[in-house]
């Protein structure tokens, strides 16, 4: 009696997954995420959202579903921040400016690089974002 206690106690305890300290992961097809074949950074923001730099532009994924949000020139960003009041900062090829959402929650770009004096606009990539107490640099 004692020893088919054991035998069925260990064959309970050997099938059990071990998977302590190590989260799950997942994997999605590009056909899914539309995110281009490369990610540049991963911020993950207070609201639940993942955020993503990518080739195809700013990518969020909120649990359920992803969305992509595009730079007006269709270039790939490369770095990203997050700010105060739902801003998310980032610097792509030629361009940084910063998305937030608009009235039905969709993020809009607004270009900071556009009001660089004309000398000063023929640049390439920007591939830092950095959040330094209340200010931002690219």
């Amino acid at each position: 009696m004692y020893l088919a206690l054991v035998v069925v106690t260990f064959q309970v305890l050997v099938s059990q997954q071990v998977n302590l300290g190590q989260p799950p992961v997942f994997a999605f097809a590009k056909k899914v995420t539309k995110g281009g074949t490369q990610t540049w950074a991963i911020k993950d923001d207070c609201a639940g959202n993942t955020w993503f730099a990518t080739n195809a532009g700013l990518l969020r994924y909120d649990g359920s579903g992803w969305e992509l949000y595009r730079l007006p020139s269709g270039t790939i960003v490369r770095s990203l921040e997050l700010g105060d009041k739902n801003h998310i900062y980032v610097g792509g090829q030629g361009e940084f400016g910063y998305f937030t959402p608009d009235s039905r929650g969709r993020y809009r770009f607004t270009s900071l690089s556009a009001a660089l004096p004309e000398r000063d606009k023929n640049f390439g990539d920007v591939w830092h974002v950095v959040r330094y107490g209340n200010k931002i640099f690219f």
